[in-house]
């Protein structure tokens, strides 16, 4: 019974230090998700992302730090992002599996903007800067 009650305690400190972090990711390369927060309340960077393809695919900011992973946005719907560094020009690059890499066109956009790139059926990638 001892051991039940040592193990059922370790458990409950574990479930408390895990809600104490607040719920956001420390992976290399992931973004939190600005759920209904708008990006000139935030002064950051919004990038929403629209997939008109059928299949996933994954989304990664090329900016002057390199190539970050920002998410996955899976077939006709939509993800939201927060850019991972303050912007000076950078690109998005949609990972498909079955039609390959798409890039954007170099995007120059400040923080408190929201930049909507949406993938067309056809392939391409367009984007609004907000």
């Amino acid at each position: 019974m001892g051991r039940l009650t040592r193990f059922l305690g370790l458990a409950a400190i574990g479930l408390m230090v895990a809600c104490a972090s607040g719920g956001r990711s420390t992976d290399e390369g992931s973004l939190a998700d600005l759920g209904t927060a708008t990006a000139a309340e935030n002064q950051q960077l919004v990038i929403v992302f629209e997939n008109r393809q059928y299949t996933d695919c994954t989304i990664y900011y090329n900016g002057s730090g390199g190539r970050r992973r920002l998410g996955r946005v899976t077939g006709n719907s939509t993800g939201r992002f927060v850019a991972p560094e303050s912007p000076t020009g950078f690109r998005i690059t949609a990972a498909y599996q079955a039609i390959g890499d798409v890039t954007t066109q170099m995007i120059q956009a400040n923080l408190g903007q929201t930049v909507t790139i949406t993938s067309h059926t056809t392939g391409n990638l367009t984007f609004t800067v907000r």
